[in-house]
């Protein structure tokens, strides 16, 4: 069974009730009312890779500590330390690709896609400040 793709209609949507304060969960039953079943994760992914925000009174910033490892579903994922994200922005200003850059700090590329987004998203944020 092949993958159910998300419309560019559909993203700007999620991001639109992103940003005006909506949940993922809520965002993932308005979609479902209308027979489109999208999860909360690829609503989060999707709005992550558009740097869709919630307004910075609903939005919490992580507690986590760098570098630890946490679970997610029936895996464990390693968090970026700081020494990783200087190494990932580094190769990436040298022109590597996401899969290249995911070789050598051990990740899949995806996660440097996701890693990346949220980094541009902190700087997004703290030149809001």
């Amino acid at each position: 069974m092949g993958r159910r793709k998300v419309t560019d209609e559909q993203v700007g949507e999620m991001c639109e009730l992103r940003e005006a304060g909506k949940t993922f969960g809520q965002i993932s039953r308005k979609f479902a009312a209308r027979g489109i079943e999208i999860s909360e994760s690829a609503i989060s992914w999707h709005c992550l890779i558009q740097g869709a925000d919630a307004p910075r009174s609903r939005r919490q910033d992580s507690k986590i500590k760098p570098g630890t490892v946490i679970k997610r579903g029936k895996h464990a994922v390693r968090t970026f330390t700081e020494a990783e994200d200087k190494l990932l922005l580094e190769l990436e200003a040298e022109g590597l690709s996401r899969t290249e850059i995911g070789r050598k700090l051990g990740r899949k590329h995806n996660s440097i896609i996701g890693r990346l987004a949220t980094l541009a998203r902190r700087e997004e944020r703290a030149m809001a400040q």
